[in-house]
Order: structure tokens, then sequence, then C-alpha cells
């Protein structure tokens, strides 16, 4: 009963992320000044979904590697 009300569950939510409209908006600059690496690499992508508000935001920052 239980692994199948998770099993129903997930299946909820990964139906709404694999249909979801995204948007996406590219190399947004984070930092205006500075050294010309800084001012080349410091740009961040944003996807957003188009037929959602109010949706829950995730920021993530990898340092490479």
């Amino acid at each position: 009963m239980k692994k199948s009300i998770i099993f129903t569950l997930m299946m909820m939510w990964l139906s709404n992320v694999v249909f979801a409209q995204y948007q996406t908006v590219k190399d947004i600059p984070y930092v205006t000044s500075g050294n010309k690496y800084a001012l080349e690499r410091c740009k961040l992508d944003v996807y957003y979904p188009t037929d959602k508000k109010d949706v829950p935001v995730v920021v993530w920052f990898h340092g490479g590697g």
C-alpha cells in the first residue's frame, strides 16, 4: 500500500516535469565590473515554466572542475 502511494505521487510529479513548457533566457551577466575573464564567464541561464506561476526556485552555482 505504502509503495503504491509513493509510486503514484512520483508519477504525478514526473508527469508535471515532463509535460511542462519552459522558457530559456541565456547569458544573463551577474557581474557588471571587474576583469575581462569575470565579465566573460560570470553569466547564468534561467529556465522557467511558462504555464505556471509562483513556482519554487533553485539557484545552483557550479564551481567547475
